[in-house]
């Protein structure tokens, strides 16, 4: 089953009597009008009016709402059940594969504020980082709440033979038993919010880095960019009873230390060193790759949604609010799988707004 079709099983929250806008035909135009560059309710309905011909044609749309209606609608439906359509969607598009043959596919989880609505609104996101798709979305609040969300999204999800990564907020002992019970392997961060752990890898990476003591492997990769020189460092132990307490941790295989300098010329920029739990057994090059795909959440998503759909700017708030962000993302994910064009995410959307044959291959990616 198609996206689109996907939206007409969903169950109309309004009266009967005041149904004049069938409710799959507002979805359709506000995911249309969102590719196309249209990033307000106002910009929404505009688009609408302006591809009537398209819109009756392809999809049966015989009159366009007012962005009142549009606006309502979004705040009435449960976001939950949009949220389910895109994980279903990105269940059957997803193929597990990694951009480096034999290690596993990594998915990254992190929450991301909206800081335009009223009130404190998060939403938890799972990033499958090789495929660059939104496997899966759901709001949170700040805190104990975004750990319990996160895990509720892992029972959603196939990710068996997978990488699950995860900022500090998540390195939990109960989120990790719940990646395991997945069949997948974590790689969580570690810093003062697991004080004991986070102590001892630090002590014990800093006599590596010293070279007091050995690892079991390690690596460096260099990277160029915008000027820009970067050198990623990693070490990884496997003897895993050097962290205090390792046994708490569920199938616990190895500590990992990523360092990561960044050089303008001959001068250093930046310099930043993070330590990671991990229960997959792989080499360093593993672990760089994946802490690296972890910040592609940061880099391809969060800062695009910013960016290119003003996702901040936007003063919509309650369910409207989680309503749109789930459908901001779904344009993000077709426009990032469309690939016969060669451009960035804004150009691509650009084109669609120009050229309705172009907005096809979107909507059929």
């Amino acid at each position: 089953m198609s996206l689109l079709e996907k939206f007409k099983t969903l169950t109309d929250p309004r009266v009967k009597r005041t149904r004049k806008y069938p409710l799959a035909d507002i979805l359709i135009i506000v995911l249309c009008a969102l590719i196309c560059s249209a990033d307000s309710l106002v910009a929404i309905v505009k688009w609408a009016d302006s591809q009537r011909e398209w819109l009756k044609q392809n999809f049966g749309i015989e009159a366009i709402p007012s962005h009142d209606t549009v606006g309502r609608v979004l705040a009435k439906i449960d976001p939950k059940l949009l949220a389910q359509c895109l994980t279903d969607w990105a269940s059957q598009t997803w193929t597990k594969t990694a951009t480096v043959q034999g290690d596993a596919p990594v998915v990254a989880f992190d929450g991301k504020r909206l800081k335009g609505a009223l009130g404190v609104l998060n939403l938890v996101t799972a990033w499958a980082s090789d495929s660059q798709l939104i496997l899966a979305v759901a709001k949170a609040k700040e805190g104990a709440d975004e750990q319990e969300v996160m895990r509720k999204l892992l029972a959603l999800l196939n990710l068996e033979g997978c990488l699950v990564t995860a900022d500090a907020l998540h390195t939990q002992v109960e989120t990790a038993q719940a990646i395991r019970k997945r069949k997948a392997d974590y790689l969580l961060a570690l810093k003062n919010n697991q004080g004991q752990a986070y102590n001892s890898a630090q002590q014990l990476f800093d006599k590596i880095r010293a070279g007091k003591l050995s690892s079991a492997d390690s690596c460096l990769q260099r990277s160029y960019h915008r000027g820009v020189r970067e050198e990623r460092r990693c070490w990884v132990v496997s003897d895993v009873a050097l962290i205090d307490p390792f046994e708490r941790w569920p199938d616990l295989k190895n500590v990992v230390c990523v360092e990561r300098i960044c050089y303008k010329g001959t001068q250093e920029k930046s310099r930043q060193i993070r330590y990671f739990l991990s229960s997959a057994s792989g080499r360093a090059g593993l672990f760089v790759r994946a802490t690296r795909g972890h910040w592609g959440i940061e880099n391809s998503q969060h800062w695009r949604l910013d960016v290119f759909f003003r996702e901040d700017l936007s003063r919509v708030s309650g369910n409207g609010a989680v309503s749109l962000g789930v459908f901001r993302r779904l344009a993000l994910s077709l426009l990032k799988r469309e690939t016969s064009e060669k451009v960035g995410v804004q150009t691509k959307r650009q084109m669609a707004g120009w050229d309705v044959t172009y907005l096809e291959k979107v909507l059929a990616a």
